[in-house]
Formats: C-alpha cells, structure tokens, sequence
C-alpha cells in the first residue's frame, strides 16, 4: 500500500498497482474502479504503528533531522550548562535557570560569530 496522505483522523493508503507505483502483492484484485483499494487506518486507534507523520514521508524526513539538532542542543545544556542535575525547586525557578543557561549559550555563540570564529560556534569553551 502507498501512502496517500491524511483524511482527518485517518491516514490514507491506496493500492499500489492503481497509482503506478508497483505490483499489487494481493492475491485477489483489489478492486474493478481505477482509484483502485483504499484503506484508511485511524491515528488514534495504535499512534505508534500509525503516527500522525508516516515514516516514509519527506515530512518525516525533515522533522527527524530536526529533532536530532534538538538532541544534541539538549545533550550540550544538560552537560555544559548544568542543566543534569538541577538542586533547584519549583517550576519558575527551574525555568528561570533553563532561560538564563540557553541566553548563556546564545549569548557565546553571537560573541563567536562576531569574531569571526565560525569553526567554534557550536562549542561553548572556546
């Protein structure tokens, strides 16, 4: 099955052989009409089999690649920053520091740029 995209709370899938992307492997024909099979799977019955974003989307791509920037940003917070292991309480006072660690990292990265050390601009001890 292809994907075809999103049907409200449904992911849309349609026969391969109809869209001229490939073989259809049922052993029966799927349909007479040249839309050909469709099956629509809902989100909300099973997210993690069938996500919001299918994974063999560009989208998905994307969104991957941009979470394993945000990653490795957390990966330097929690270590450089001494985010790991916060003594604080309280939700405002956790989030003060989270802003003022993140200010500190931007702050490092404008002073890098300035100077024209663009090789260094990911770290923070340079």
């Amino acid at each position: 099955m292809v994907y075809w995209g999103r049907d409200g709370k449904y992911l849309k899938y349609r026969c391969p052989q109809a869209l001229g992307k490939g073989v259809c492997r049922s052993r029966f024909p799927c349909t007479s009409s040249s839309y050909g099979y469709v099956l629509k799977l809902p989100i909300a019955h099973d997210p993690r089999r069938n996500p919001p974003v299918p994974r063999e989307t560009k989208k998905w791509a994307r969104l991957y690649r941009l979470r394993s920037a945000v990653e490795r940003v957390n990966s330097r917070v929690k270590g450089l920053l001494g985010l790991g292991r916060v003594t604080l309480r309280g939700l405002a006072k956790v989030t003060a520091r989270s802003l003022l660690s993140l200010l500190v990292m931007l702050a490092a990265a404008v002073g890098m740029a300035e100077r024209h050390r663009l090789k260094e601009l990911r770290t923070l001890t340079g």
